[in-house]
């Protein structure tokens, strides 16, 4: 496979993830100032977040001032949110003996912003976490590719 990248980079041929990485200001901006959480949906409280916008922001500065470390960060940063994702559906499913028992309220939303946020960033995250593998693949060089 043949990185077409910016200087010959590895790691910056994938305008799309760059841009949703790049995005996440606005993300944040739509989900702090007008209560539209598409990215972090299924992320609660206001403070984990903040938190969660703030590292995926500081994600995309690494990449952007250090592109041959994006498949690394792509792939660190893919994780996190994909558990992120994967807890915000299972989380309150894991719930629900202790709130049947009467230790909690039964609270599971799964609404319109959800489901944007599931098909949004899950989509993003699989691609980015693929492609930035491949990219580590490439780096290694073929002898890693067994």
């Amino acid at each position: 496979m043949v990185l077409a990248s910016r200087a010959g980079l590895p790691g910056t041929r994938d305008g799309l993830v760059r841009l949703y990485y790049g995005l996440t200001p606005v993300f944040a901006l739509l989900d702090l100032a007008f209560g539209v959480s598409v990215r972090a949906a299924g992320i609660p409280r206001l403070g984990w977040r903040v938190a969660y916008y703030a590292f995926a922001l500081g994600c995309w500065l690494i990449m952007r001032r250090r592109p041959r470390w994006t498949p690394i960060v792509g792939i660190g940063e893919s994780s996190v949110s994909l558990f992120l994702l994967i807890y915000s559906i299972m989380g309150p499913i894991f719930a629900l003996p202790a709130a049947a028992a009467g230790d909690g309220d039964i609270a599971f939303s799964f609404g319109p912003a959800a489901i944007a946020n599931l098909l949004l960033a899950g989509s993003v995250i699989i691609l980015s976490f693929h492609r930035h593998q491949a990219d580590l693949a490439n780096l290694a060089g073929p002898s890693s590719r067994r």
